[in-house]
Parts: C-alpha cells; sequence; structure tokens
C-alpha cells in the first residue's frame, strides 16, 4: 500500500536511488528531448504532457492531459495501493509544482495519505490534472 508520496522536480528526480520499495510517476513536457527515462526502478509509469490547463489556438502542438492519462494514473496508483507491502510514490514532473502536484494531492485526498509538510508552500496543482483524476476515480 502506498504509505507516502513524494512529488518533486525532474532534476530531483534524476539524482534518486530508486528504492526498494519505490515507484515512480515521471512527466515530462510533450516537446522534451531526448525521451526521459529512469533506471533502476521496478514500477514505473511515464507521460508526455504539457502545464496546461487548456490547449492554446495560436499553438496547437502542446499535448493536453486527457481522460485515457488520468485513468492510466488512476488505475496504476489503485495497483500499488493494493499491494500488501508500504510503497513510497515519488510523482515528478519538470519543475515539481503544478503537475505533480495535481497527482501528489488527488493520491493524498483520494487515499487519506499525508501529503509532505513542503506540499502547501511549494505545490500549485494543476486544475485540469487534478479535476481529471478525481473523474477518472469517481468513475469506477
Amino acid at each position: 500500500m502506498i504509505t507516502t508520496i513524494e512529488f518533486m522536480g525532474i532534476q530531483e528526480a534524476m539524482a534518486l536511488s530508486p528504492p526498494r520499495t519505490g515507484a515512480m510517476i515521471s512527466i515530462v513536457d510533450s516537446a522534451h528531448n531526448p525521451a526521459f527515462t529512469l533506471s533502476g526502478w521496478s514500477e514505473i509509469k511515464y507521460f508526455r504532457f504539457d502545464d496546461l490547463v487548456y490547449l492554446p489556438l495560436e499553438n496547437p502542438q502542446y499535448v493536453l492531459f486527457d481522460e485515457q492519462m488520468a485513468r492510466e494514473i488512476v488505475d496504476f496508483v489503485q495497483d500499488l495501493h493494493a499491494l500488501e507491502h508500504p510503497i513510497t510514490l515519488y510523482v515528478h514532473c519538470m519543475a515539481g509544482v503544478s503537475r505533480s502536484g495535481a497527482v501528489a494531492s488527488w493520491i493524498g485526498q483520494e487515499f487519506g495519505i499525508p501529503l509532505p509538510d513542503y506540499f502547501l508552500a511549494r505545490a500549485k496543482p494543476n486544475p485540469r490534472v487534478l479535476s481529471l483524476l478525481r473523474q477518472a476515480s469517481e468513475s469506477l
């Protein structure tokens, strides 16, 4: 079961040594090159979407977080939470503020897991990500 949630930026995630009882949700921008991978994690889920609430008409090449991605995160987190051993779930995005903050916020609310002390000072959860995660978990 997930007992701890940590969220961070990409640089912090790259510096981590994967703990034996850790899992990762990795979020990068759609244009992030080269393709980003973290090695050594036994459980990891990768996502590529931009930190937007809506798709700007003047720049449509961005990728919005969508219902399918929300469903994948919900399924991944529920599978982790169903495990018998304690798990620390790490969530990273580029800056460790908005997208990872939204995922961490949803997990904390959904499963009653306390968020890190630094959450209120650092997180500014992306409202689109948070809303779609809530909708995906309610549709079960």
